[in-house]
């Protein structure tokens, strides 16, 4: 006898983002998929800038390991 199992809210979520794609016109999910690697692109290069570099200055300072 197997008992069902009622889905995760991380399941409910994926399942609605996925049902929920198939309605964007294939040009939409083009845009939003360059978008968020765009997104991460710049997160990633600012990484190296003199802000960041001065934060973890700071961190160190503080005993913190970044």
């Amino acid at each position: 006898m197997t008992h069902a199992v009622a889905p995760t809210v991380t399941a409910r979520a994926a399942s609605f983002a996925v049902d929920r794609t198939l309605c964007f016109p294939a040009d939409a999910l083009d845009i939003a998929r360059l978008s968020i690697y765009d997104c991460l692109a710049v997160a990633i290069a600012g990484t190296r800038g003199p802000v960041s570099q001065a934060v973890r200055e700071v961190v160190r300072q503080e005993g913190g390991a970044p």
